[in-house]
């Protein structure tokens, strides 16, 4: 919601004071995935270090997302930001509400595309298959389109 460029360097921004960024990918404009009944996305993905561990990584994620201002009013919703965490190094985490890798990337393009772009060789430290491989499982019907800004 609003500026969703914007809103992601601001993110970005704060980001930067709970890790080390070392890389960020493109832009990508993106369709909705399964609530289709809202405006297209915009995503990036970004890898970085931290000492933080997973749970507290995440809380520190939803802290920037309040501080923006952002309200989920409902599941796969609108939102002014929305911070997942995909991976955490090799690390398999499934403790409520925390999993990782997260359960649904395998199935959103506007995931593998922008992660690959930062990780090409990326594995899944689950499956232990290639990130890559992926992506040619995706169903029909997700657009996906790199922004040039």
């Amino acid at each position: 919601m609003g500026d969703k460029i914007a809103n992601l360097k601001v993110a970005i921004d704060r980001l930067s004071g709970i890790c080390e960024i070392r890389r960020v990918s493109s832009f990508y404009k993106s369709s909705p995935v399964e609530d289709l009944a809202q405006d297209w996305f915009v995503n990036l993905c970004l890898s970085g270090v931290t000492l933080l561990e997973p749970r507290e990584l995440l809380a520190a994620f939803k802290r920037i997302e309040k501080d923006m201002g952002s309200v989920k009013e409902r599941p796969k919703g609108p939102r002014l930001i929305d911070i997942d965490l995909i991976f955490y190094g090799k690390r398999l985490v499934n403790e409520e509400p925390l999993r990782i890798p997260h359960p649904s990337y395998r199935k959103r393009l506007f995931v593998l595309h922008p992660l690959l772009e930062i990780e090409p060789e990326a594995l899944d430290p689950e499956s232990g298959l290639f990130v890559k491989d992926y992506v040619s499982k995706i169903p029909a019907g997700q657009d996906l389109e790199k922004l040039v800004i």
